[in-house]
């Protein structure tokens, strides 16, 4: 069995436990509560923290648990702070950003360079291409070939300052786990 599918297997496997449904629900109210805060750099540019619970939600519980942590997080954050209308490739990207912190996290060691890959990866691959494509089948294409160099941009930037925020919150918690997993 080739290692991607063991992972997800795994990972499926996670949500027969009570404790993994109750710490998933409170990273889906932490998601959204983290949501709420953005610290504004540029017109641009801003911080923002939400990443961090649904990165530990595929780092504890893997691509499986960590993809449904986002996609509810997405929707319930739209429900109870709507900002536009609902479009359903924006939930998509969020599944797919907390399966791909599952598949570089999930009973892997949290290093830096793991860190900066995982997110480099989500940066490029859903913040600028599939998120720009979801703006361009909302907005149109004029939209997306003026915004595009600005998205570029914004990822280049933001990657490598949510890759020191996840690792400083990480590496403690898996050191922690790795704790509790050897003692049981």
């Amino acid at each position: 069995m080739s290692n991607c599918k063991k992972l997800f297997l795994d990972s499926a496997c996670e949500l027969k436990s009570i404790l993994t449904l109750t710490i998933g629900a409170m990273l889906i109210a932490l998601t959204i509560a983290l949501s709420m805060f953005r610290i504004p750099v540029s017109d641009l540019l801003q911080i923002r923290f939400e990443f961090i619970a649904i990165g530990l939600a595929g780092m504890l519980y893997g691509p499986v648990v960590g993809g449904i942590v986002a996609g509810v997080a997405d929707i319930l954050s739209l429900v109870f702070f709507p900002i536009g209308a609902y479009f359903p490739g924006m939930t998509v990207t969020a599944v797919l950003g907390g399966v791909i912190y599952g598949l570089f996290f999930y009973k892997k060691p949290v290093s830096p360079l793991r860190v900066l890959l995982a997110m480099i990866t989500i940066a490029l691959f859903c913040n600028v291409l599939l998120n720009s494509i979801w703006l361009w089948i909302m907005y149109g294409q004029g939209y997306i070939i003026g915004m595009l160099p600005m998205r570029i941009l914004k990822n280049a930037i933001s990657a490598p300052v949510n890759a020191v925020l996840f690792y400083a919150v990480s590496k403690p918690l898996s050191l922690a786990v790795q704790r509790l997993r050897k003692a049981a």
